[in-house]
């Protein structure tokens, strides 16, 4: 059985990336260009995000460490 796609959240996808990064502490001059591009497509701030990773960190850091998401 085909399980149907699910809607992609944009301040997610832009938190988890920008926590990684911080977690891994490493390559700030790629993260800027992949984070600044991410920002453009999706049309956020960076305060939006931040916003986000406050209001959902547990989750955030939990998927930026690699734990699947729990449905």
């Amino acid at each position: 059985m085909v399980r149907p796609k699910k809607r992609k959240n944009p301040l997610l996808t832009a938190a988890v990336l920008k926590v990684s990064f911080a977690m891994r502490g490493d390559g700030a001059a790629m993260f800027r260009e992949i984070y600044q591009g991410v920002l453009r497509d999706f049309d956020l701030s960076d305060e939006q995000v931040d916003e986000y990773i406050e209001a959902h960190r547990e989750r955030v850091e939990n998927l930026a460490r690699g734990d699947t998401e729990q449905e």
